[in-house]
């Protein structure tokens, strides 16, 4: 009995570990060499053809990271849907990568045109809707948030992110300048930053209650995004402190559930 016990466990232990490898070889053999082929695709048809085809747009090294956000967005939409919910997680890290580096790399360019500043104000936000209004909008959907009203706190948390995203816009164009000062309201990105321990509250929480860890989360971050207070942006270490707030639950998520 004992030996069996203990045979069972081992053989449970290589079943789990065999089925994260998997997980993993699956996640990045198909899905982000797909994503990056794409992008590099998308690249070199830019590079190639921008000076001889006349195109709308900026394709410069200061917009390359918000493009990727966007794609890494749709991307974790298409996880969701898929019902690999933690590499929806995952393409959502990334799109919140890109994102809180996408402002430093644009100014970093010396000689910004004024039209490139605002098309980096514009662009950032409607990537932003992708990666951080659609994605966990329906990540929550897939997991059940399916009846009317769930839906119906979908729809208002993705209406919460537009009115944010909005407002942000005028007082960036009013400023022409799209970061300094506060925010107004809390940043759109603040659910994707706690996406994996809301998922890992999700997991954990038994029966039809866990659906309430993700209603909550809705309606929580939506108000917050359109209530009207000022957040200091975060310096070095606060930076840092939200690494560490996606990174754990993100590793316990990977070790833990690998579909």
């Amino acid at each position: 009995m004992c030996i069996s016990h203990f045979s069972s466990c081992g053989m449970g232990a290589k079943d789990s570990l065999t089925s994260r490898r998997r997980f993993i070889q699956r996640f990045l053999s198909l899905h982000f060499i797909a994503f990056l082929e794409g992008l590099l695709l998308c690249g070199l048809i830019t590079i190639r053809y921008r000076e001889v085809t006349p195109m709308i747009g900026f394709y410069d090294y200061t917009v390359i990271l918000t493009y990727m956000g966007a794609l890494a967005g749709m991307l974790g939409i298409v996880m969701s849907v898929r019902g690999l919910y933690v590499n929806t997680i995952l393409c959502m890290a990334v799109a919140l990568v890109c994102d809180t580096l996408d402002g430093i790399v644009a100014r970093k360019k010396k000689n910004r045109t004024k039209n490139e500043m605002l098309f980096g104000i514009q662009i950032d936000s409607l990537c932003d809707l992708i990666s951080f209004g659609l994605c966990p909008a329906t990540l929550f959907y897939m997991l059940g948030m399916r009846g009317i009203a769930d839906m119906s706190l979908l729809g208002a948390y993705c209406l919460c992110c537009v009115i944010r995203l909005g407002y942000f816009n005028v007082l960036a164009v009013q400023a022409e300048l799209g970061t300094k000062g506060d925010y107004h309201g809390l940043p759109v990105v603040c659910l994707d930053i706690a996406a994996p321990a809301v998922y890992l509250a999700y997991l954990l929480v038994p029966g039809r209650c866990s659906l309430w860890v993700l209603r909550t989360a809705t309606v929580l971050f939506g108000f917050l995004y359109i209530l009207d207070f000022k957040v200091k942006k975060p310096v070095l270490w606060k930076f840092v402190a939200m690494g560490a707030a996606v990174l754990a639950p993100l590793l316990i998520l990977l070790l833990r559930c690998p579909g």
